[in-house]
């Protein structure tokens, strides 16, 4: 050794190992998408279910990876955060996706993530989750909506300011997309207004013809609206049996997506779960 730098062995050599490891569960976990196991990432990587239970416990204690009982490994909100804070990409979609697949398995619908573009002024289809359950009309990813058209884009319309609000009706103004959207902006305030109200939309056939979307806003570090999440099903097996527990269910992974992106929202003064109303 020249006295000039650390020793390139012993512990120093061992630490490097150590942190090179947990970096590489941390990346399988995040490449598996979801439910990823022990047994999974410790043949992904030729490790020893030892070596990689200690590692999973350690990323699981510093909130990088999140672990269920049922549901397996997933990324945590502290890589998630690291990842954006860096413009590394573990995807929107991606952390998304195990919530998007319970709540198609809570609901038998097909669940849509929206992305709202701050720069266009409408959201895109980030992802979509089918259900066994077939749909009369086509959903595509990257398909742009315009806010006012049905309850993916109206329940993030509701959380952006007045000043915001005005700049997307001046670019886009109020267009329809079938004889429902809502196309007056004192209608279109008083169902925003109702939305925030309660935390979440319904519609039924403002965008689509025939389509009911029940949604829920997602949010990101600071309270920003990022997206939507939706539960989209063909008004006629829409019952209305269906409303509470749908938007019960969508608005609880709906926040659980905006806790991952950093999100804490604030103690609920009152109960979120109000009958939602035809229009909203």
């Amino acid at each position: 050794m020249n006295g000039h730098g650390p020793p390139d062995d012993g512990a120093g050599a061992v630490e490097r190992s150590t942190l090179r490891r947990s970096l590489d569960v941390l990346l399988a976990v995040a490449e598996a998408g979801e439910q990823a196991t022990l047994p999974q990432i410790a043949r992904t990587l030729d490790l020893p279910h030892a070596t990689v239970h200690r590692i999973v416990r350690k990323l699981v204690a510093e909130d990088l990876v999140a672990q269920d009982p049922e549901r397996g490994l997933a990324v945590g909100p502290a890589a998630f955060k690291l990842a954006s804070r860096l413009g590394k990409a573990i995807s929107f979609e991606q952390l998304a996706r195990p919530n998007m697949r319970q709540l198609v398995a809570e609901t038998g619908e097909t669940v849509t993530l929206n992305r709202y573009l701050e720069s266009d002024g409408r959201t895109v289809i980030a992802a979509i989750e089918e259900s066994d359950r077939v749909l009369s009309f086509a959903l595509e990813v990257g398909e742009l909506k315009h806010l006012n058209a049905g309850a993916s884009g109206k329940v993030v319309m509701a959380f952006l300011s007045p000043e915001q609000i005005d700049q997307v009706v001046a670019r886009h103004g109020l267009p329809g997309s079938t004889p429902g959207t809502v196309t007056d902006r004192a209608t279109l305030e008083d169902h925003l207004r109702a939305i925030r109200d309660r935390g979440f939309a319904v519609s039924h056939s403002e965008r689509i013809a025939g389509a009911v979307g029940v949604a829920a806003p997602i949010f990101a570090e600071g309270g920003r609206i990022f997206g939507s999440l939706v539960v989209t099903t063909p008004e006629h097996r829409f019952l209305e049996e269906n409303r509470e527990p749908f938007s019960r269910a969508v608005r609880a992974h709906a926040e659980a997506i905006s806790q991952l992106l950093g999100h804490a929202p604030p103690p609920a003064a009152s109960s979120p779960h109000r009958h939602a109303s035809e229009n909203a």
